[in-house]
């Protein structure tokens, strides 16, 4: 094939935008269980506030291809596996709702190797005993099944019937290594003042997703697309392990200072790396450092009282205020 170009693979890269994925999912809710490094699943039955189940999708394709440069197939259904099924029905880009109620017109017909969890021997298994479309399985005789399949079968012809008592598990993925967060401008921009206070309101994303996993991290990484869509990434690590939204903006800020060379801004993000649980941390503070963390621990437990009760906005820093704000 003489115009065949071969490109080496960029696994880094692979896991970067992974990762920035899995956050903007995050944005929408906490019940993200990645199955992959490019899906997951979403719960959204608690965010009904934020629209309707296909508008949802409508706009988390819409972030994903404007943050991201990514297509994205979206499935919507009552569970995990008529979820995973549905947005292999249209790709790429492609929305997909598939209701428990039409199970039987639009999987029952399809051949039995495209059902999810079915691989090629499983599927020549079922292929001898003439077990060949989806519908083939919902009829087989349960005992047949267990005697080809063992416990899998029964597993099968369950899914096969549109029932997966399975819930969506934050917690059943791989350990994570890192937490971010990032957002899209609506135009581009020069403003010095509105690129700081985003970097505060990421950081402070940050630090609140690190407490809600009782986690620390120790590398930070900014991210910054220009209007070129033109993306760089830079990290620095800290001496000790950081979840305070001060210390994450802090570091976060220098970043951005020292690699932005002045282009209009159209996304930023900023990532905490190199995550750990608490209770994995074997970190011996002395005494100096024991008292400042305590001392600090209160203060912070307030803020985030106060921004629960009024919003996201009601406690900034000073800075971040217009000149007429602070009188």
């Amino acid at each position: 094939m003489p115009h065949l170009v071969v490109m080496r693979p960029n696994f880094d890269r692979y896991r970067e935008v992974s990762q920035q994925m899995f956050d903007l999912l995050r944005d929408y809710t906490p019940y993200v269980e990645p199955v992959s490094i490019d899906e997951a699943y979403v719960d959204i039955t608690d965010n009904y506030s934020s629209g309707a189940p296909l508008d949802i999708a409508h706009q988390m394709q819409s972030d994903i291809q404007e943050q991201l440069g990514l297509p994205c197939s979206i499935g919507i259904a009552p569970n995990k596996f008529l979820a995973k099924m549905a947005s292999d029905l249209k790709k790429p880009n492609g929305i997909t709702v598939l209701r428990k109620r039409d199970v039987n017109q639009k999987l029952w017909p399809m051949p039995i190797e495209e059902m999810y969890g079915v691989g090629n021997k499983t599927a020549e298994k079922l292929k001898h005993y003439e077990i060949n479309k989806i519908g083939d399985l919902v009829k087989a005789d349960p005992f047949l099944l267990k005697g080809i399949l063992g416990i899998n079968g029964e597993r099968l012809q369950r899914r096969a019937k549109g029932e997966d008592p399975r819930a969506v598990d934050p917690n059943s993925a791989q350990v994570f290594k890192s937490i971010g967060s990032s957002q899209t401008l609506s135009e581009d921009t020069v403003d010095d003042q509105l690129l700081r206070r985003m970097i505060h309101q990421l950081s402070e994303k940050v630090a609140i997703r690190l407490a809600k996993k009782q986690a620390v991290g120790k590398t930070i990484q900014v991210t910054i697309r220009n209007y070129k869509r033109q993306t760089i990434t830079r990290r620095q690590t800290a001496s000790d392990y950081l979840d305070a939204t001060s210390d994450i903006y802090r570091m976060s800020l220098q970043l951005f200072e020292n690699h932005w060379n002045g282009d209009p801004v159209r996304l930023l993000g900023v990532t905490m790396q190199d995550v750990l649980k608490k209770q994995e941390l074997s970190e011996q503070l002395d005494l100096f450092n024991y008292h400042s963390y305590a001392q600090k621990e209160p203060l912070y437990e307030t803020i985030d009282s106060i921004r629960s009760k009024f919003g996201p906005q009601s406690v900034q820093k000073a800075s971040f205020l217009d000149e007429e704000e602070k009188h």
